[in-house]
């Protein structure tokens, strides 16, 4: 059964309000399915980050509308990360959809940690709207963390992976080291 509008009682007003000294537990069984109904919206939209719902069925509408939350003009004091997360790069989703960590199912992931990436590297994929859009990095450096999870929800310009361009380049085939 599709929960509908309050009915009309002795307690309630036009607008489903009760009524002044009106007793809640005179209200009517389905006026109470109907307000669970509306407190289950309620609370999927603000678990969720949507700032705006409109329900509509035919007996009625809902439409739930909050305020994003409020942002300070400069930045809150905190504790700054330390020293070597300071110094690394974070290559970030250009865009949002599902990150993939690897080109297929079982196959080896674009990036594991220690690996060499240099600028240009494929990090992972996303997919948006049917499309796998490739994610490359703009800095060389070794992979310290990848922080997106395999096929995750990303956010554009979440961090995927952070690198350390501070750390010592690997040898290339045939040039012996130093």
């Amino acid at each position: 059964m599709t929960p509908g509008p309050p009915t009309p009682s002795s307690n309630t007003d036009r607008v489903g309000r009760l009524r002044a000294g009106a007793r809640p537990e005179l209200a009517g069984a389905q006026d109470d399915d109907w307000v669970a109904a509306v407190a289950a919206v309620v609370c999927e939209v603000l678990r969720s980050d949507a700032t705006e719902v409109e329900l509509s069925q035919p007996a009625f509408r809902l439409r739930v509308k909050r305020r994003p939350p409020a942002r300070p003009d400069h930045p809150l004091p905190s504790t700054p990360p330390p020293r070597a997360e300071r110094d690394l790069l974070a290559v970030r989703a250009p865009l949002a959809g599902v990150f993939f960590a690897a080109p297929s199912p079982g196959a080896a992931p674009y990036a594991r940690v220690g690996d060499w990436l240099a600028a240009g590297d494929v990090v992972g994929l996303i997919e948006a709207m049917k499309v796998f859009n490739h994610v490359v990095t703009e800095h060389a450096g070794r992979v310290t963390r990848v922080v997106a999870t395999d096929g995750a929800l990303v956010a554009a310009g979440e961090t995927l992976v952070l690198l350390d361009p501070s750390a010592p380049t690997p040898a290339e085939p045939g040039v012996p080291r130093e």
